[in-house]
């Protein structure tokens, strides 16, 4: 799937990339559900480890299923 969003250009986000937008979308899916922790790791292409310290990065908390 592509997405493609228009941001204008402000000197305080010239940081974005697309490694960024793709984490923090990623993140976002994942906290609310929307994507499973498997699918966040191969769309990030990271470990479970790494999607945890990715959550933290953009201070969301991991999901958990209760029992």
């Amino acid at each position: 799937m592509r997405i493609t969003i228009d941001i204008p250009d402000f000197e305080s986000i010239t940081t974005l990339d697309q490694s960024y937008l793709t984490e923090a979308l990623t993140a976002i899916l994942y906290h609310n559900g929307r994507i499973s922790e498997r699918q966040a790791c191969i769309i990030t292409g990271t470990t479970r480890r790494g999607l945890e310290k990715l959550m933290q990065k953009f201070d969301l908390e991991v999901p958990f299923d209760l029992p």
